[in-house]
């Protein structure tokens, strides 16, 4: 099944490369959009043509990604529902979790964007899913990092000990830096 998946990345990849460098001369106009911001951390509601950090809705479906030309909407994103975990990468609606996994970067002749191509946490509990700290976060089955599960991690016992200038992640058994088992248990 992976290579399956590795195999249509790179298809896409070569596809969206081939085609995005032929010329159309299609004048293409960056859509303005509002840029909504916060200094805390907290699920934000995205509306039509508003942007919260590397997503934004335009034409009623969400990207991931650069504003720019060649840049593709997110599949299957119930737009009713969705939402953006403010100051990290993390979004949700009611039934995934999102977080761009693997992006891809395009260069035209006059310009280039960067957008999403995987992104989709599979197997994550929307209801549940909460941000951690230094880019953990859980849901009730799993710990994540950087938006892939870290498989050691018990979620029960998981926590994070915040000190002065460090802050370290736990579970009853290990300790963790960078979403791996550090040896300084």
């Amino acid at each position: 099944m992976k290579i399956q998946s590795y195999i249509l990345n790179a298809a896409f990849i070569f596809l969206s490369t081939f085609t995005s460098c032929i010329d159309t001369n299609e004048e293409y106009e960056i859509p303005e959009l509002e840029e909504v911001t916060t200094d805390s951390i907290e699920w934000l509601k995205l509306e039509e043509s508003q942007k919260i950090g590397d997503y934004f809705i335009l034409n009623e479906e969400v990207y991931c990604g650069e504003v720019a030309y060649n840049t593709f909407p997110l599949d299957g994103v119930d737009i009713n529902s969705f939402e953006v975990l403010s100051n990290t990468k993390y979004a949700k609606d009611k039934n995934k979790v999102y977080y761009p996994l693997l992006t891809v970067c395009v260069d035209g002749e006059n310009w280039g964007n960067c957008h999403a191509v995987e992104y989709i946490m599979d197997g994550t509990d929307p209801n549940s899913f909460e941000f951690l700290d230094k880019d953990y976060t859980k849901d009730k089955n799993h710990i994540y990092w950087r938006g892939k599960i870290v498989k050691e991690a018990d979620p029960a016992t998981f926590h994070m000990v915040i000190k002065e200038f460090d802050t370290t992640a736990l579970d009853s058994r290990n300790s963790f830096s960078n979403g791996r088992i550090t040896q300084d248990y």
